[in-house]
């Protein structure tokens, strides 16, 4: 890493999270005075253990936390989830879009040099007409949205493109992100347990491991401006499982099944759940992504960074880990 972050004060949100943690500690590792923030202090003991400082405190209240005078701000905090029971949207939506709103606001009235938000893909939405480039402004591509994840990345996002005043911008905006520890950790466990299946019709998606994300987050802060979307390889559900099948040394499936059948399995699942007021493991959002095709392009990353993604590389010591267990 460059010398961009000796001495350099920075805050962060959702530094307990899967992307914001490896962030912090890259940070804090190459000099940087870190400051994150979380709901619960206890949650950031390890954190602290590294040499950041905790703040406790609450994005969705814009009274609820001080973001000091940092040089740059890291927001990484989001809710990641899919079926969200209706009890649970108005706090999804403070979460994600109000969230965001508050912590911009905040990093504006503190004179911040360098605002970095954590996007998604999810913000720019399926992708009927092809690859979908960086090099284009974000919009939303579908009559409706997926899901209310994707809703509201979509405001969020759009929002602070609007609204960062003078403030260097930096946007990463991973695909779908694989590692140990992420969201989607089950996937890898079911191919190891031979619980998937190919699905017949399915639409490829963008795949990209969280180390690679982190690489890319850190050379646009470094020395980049803009929205950079960060995704190695657009597969298909079966083309995912060879690829898990390389990096494990476990056969793939040569099982398939319809689409629907696997929506039908999850409005199974899913109701109980719902009934619960719970999020569910398996919803029929999940499915319904697999019916349209979610795949990007990060020329402007790979030219303007010198990215270089290496899932296929990683992958290997993720499912022997996983293995270990």
């Amino acid at each position: 890493m460059s010398g961009f972050w000796e001495g350099r004060d920075v805050f962060v949100t959702g530094a307990t999270g899967f992307i914001g943690g490896r962030l912090v500690r890259e940070i804090l590792e190459a000099g940087a005075d870190v400051t994150v923030l979380t709901r619960e202090a206890n949650r950031g003991e390890d954190l602290a253990a590294a040499g950041a400082e905790v703040q406790e405190g609450d994005i969705t209240d814009p009274d609820g936390f001080a973001i000091g005078d940092p040089d740059t701000v890291i927001h990484a905090a989001a809710w990641i989830a899919f079926g969200i029971p209706s009890s649970k949207e108005q706090l999804f939506r403070a979460t994600n879009v109000a969230g965001t709103e508050n912590v911009l606001a905040a990093a504006k009235d503190a004179g911040v040099d360098v605002f970095c938000h954590v996007s998604s893909v999810a913000a720019i939405g399926p992708t009927p007409g092809g690859l979908y480039p960086e090099e284009r402004a974000v919009e939303k591509r579908y009559p409706e949205f997926q899901n209310l994840y994707a809703e509201t990345k979509h405001a969020a996002h759009e929002h602070v493109l609007e609204n960062h005043g003078g403030m260097r911008l930096v946007v990463p905006m991973p695909s779908v992100v694989l590692g140990v520890g992420s969201g989607f950790q089950g996937l890898m466990e079911a191919f190891l347990e031979g619980n998937v299946w190919r699905m017949r019709g399915d639409n490829p998606t963008g795949f990209v491991h969280v180390e690679d994300v982190v690489e890319g987050t850190l050379g646009a802060l470094e020395h980049g401006e803009g929205c950079y979307i960060f995704n190695d390889r657009n597969l298909t559900l079966g083309e995912l499982w060879d690829t898990f099948a390389e990096a494990s040394g476990q056969p793939a499936p040569d099982r398939t099944a319809p689409l629907w059948a696997a929506k039908l399995l999850a409005h199974v699942v899913q109701a109980p759940y719902k009934l619960a007021g719970k999020v569910p493991p398996l919803s029929v959002e999940m499915i319904e992504a697999l019916e349209v095709p979610l795949t990007y392009s990060s020329r402007r990353a790979r030219d303007e960074l010198g990215w270089e993604p290496a899932m296929e590389e990683r992958l290997p010591s993720d499912f022997a880990q996983l293995q270990s267990r």
